[in-house]
């Protein structure tokens, strides 16, 4: 499994992208409203002038909880502040 790291308001963590993290993205965007097949989901990050930021946001989510075994709240919050 790839292992990717990411530097979030100063704060390193570590994140991956498999197929539990796809699932667990598709639930989390069906939860807010977007209704994707995991196709939908890589398409909604290809046109950049008009993407889809609570895909980026949740693939970054999920993908560090996934790795780091952490609350997302922890993860939100340092996303967020």
């Amino acid at each position: 499994m790839y292992i990717a790291k990411i530097v979030l308001n100063k704060k390193k963590f570590k994140g991956t992208l498999d197929f539990c993290v796809i699932k667990n993205i598709q639930q989390d965007l069906k939860e807010h409203g977007f209704d994707y097949q995991v196709k939908d989901i890589f398409k909604s990050l290809s046109d950049i002038s008009n993407i889809n930021m609570h895909t980026v946001a949740s693939i970054i989510l999920h993908s560090i909880v996934r790795v780091e075994h952490i609350d997302e709240e922890v993860v939100e919050n340092d996303f967020i502040s």
